[in-house]
């Protein structure tokens, strides 16, 4: 009988949980997903801002290693964990999604689903899978030199 109710409170619990609470545990990056990114790009960010449930800002770029970007890049940024980011000055690693990437079913790290666009359909996307670190990374991040060596094969 109290698996009956142990099941029901905690159902109840996980139906209200907002999308930002619901990843009770968040997984690190797999630096092999980079390989989804359209674009990967060394960059700083400027006029960072929350809009509604997602971020936007935009990605001054320094140098380019996939893809072919724009000097300044206008990016969207829809996962629950930006919230949670500081956006540190500096440089950083940012691999990025098209605005017209199809949404289909998130996977977890290392599986080949592919991810959430952007709300708004003109600027690019921060490369994110749900409940996972983002790949926007300061460039002395210890994960760097990974995602580097995958984009170097």
């Amino acid at each position: 009988m109290w698996y009956k109710q142990s099941a029901i409170v905690i159902g109840l619990l996980l139906a209200t949980l907002s999308t930002a609470q619901a990843c009770l545990l968040n997984h690190e990056l797999v630096p092999t997903d980079v390989a989804d990114a359209d674009s990967v790009v060394i960059a700083d960010v400027q006029n960072y801002m929350v809009v509604d449930d997602y971020a936007r800002f935009e990605l001054a770029v320094e140098s380019v290693l996939k893809g072919n970007p724009p000097a300044i890049i206008p990016v969207g940024w829809t996962n629950s964990t930006f919230g949670n980011r500081k956006m540190m000055s500096g440089l950083h690693l940012v691999a990025l999604l098209k605005p017209d990437t199809p949404f289909t079913i998130w996977g977890p790290p290392g599986t080949n689903a592919r991810y959430q666009p952007a709300p708004d359909r003109t600027k690019m996307n921060v490369l994110q899978r749900f409940c996972t670190t983002a790949f926007i990374l300061p460039v002395r991040d210890r994960k760097v030199s990974e995602i580097l060596a995958v984009l170097a094969k």
